[in-house]
């Protein structure tokens, strides 16, 4: 039932198969250990009963070259009342390229929510947002408060 919770969460993305579905961690690895950096997919995570979770490629070094990290599973919850999953999709601009090479804007786009900063009443109100990022291990772990300003 939770999986068809998140499901519906998600229901563009994954009409349109962009989430792999039901493949452990280990499959996703081995999908994206020979794809260039920036490139992810997605998955329903064995972990996080119901949850989304996004595996992808990062450039270490020139001597190790890339490695396949995952993200924490987003829950229903956090889908529905904390970002929207294509809003999160977007900004993540580490993932540049959904698996296998599709540009991730040419596979998203249709999905995003409005621009980020745009007041649903401009009139009433300032808009703001809250944001999504990435902190794989050896990154710097700073925390970046944005509030944007539309007049």
């Amino acid at each position: 039932r939770l999986v068809l919770m998140v499901s519906m969460v998600t229901k563009g993305p994954l009409e349109r198969l962009l989430i792999e579905g039901f493949i452990d961690k280990n499959e996703a690895h081995t999908k994206l250990a020979q794809c260039v950096p920036g490139t992810f997919l997605m998955r329903f995570s064995d972990s996080g009963i119901g949850g989304i979770s996004i595996a992808y490629t990062r450039n270490v070094d020139t001597i190790v070259g890339s490695e396949v990290y995952s993200v924490q599973p987003w829950t229903k919850n956090d889908l529905q009342h904390v970002r929207p999953f294509s809003a999160r999709i977007r900004d993540l601009e580490e993932l540049l390229y959904l698996y296998p090479c599709v540009l991730k804007n040419e596979a998203f786009a249709k999905f995003y929510p409005q621009p980020i900063g745009e007041s649903a009443d401009p009139a009433k109100y300032v808009g703001c947002t809250v944001m999504v990022s990435l902190h794989p291990p050896g990154s710097s772990r700073t925390t970046v408060y944005l509030l944007y300003i539309v007049y």
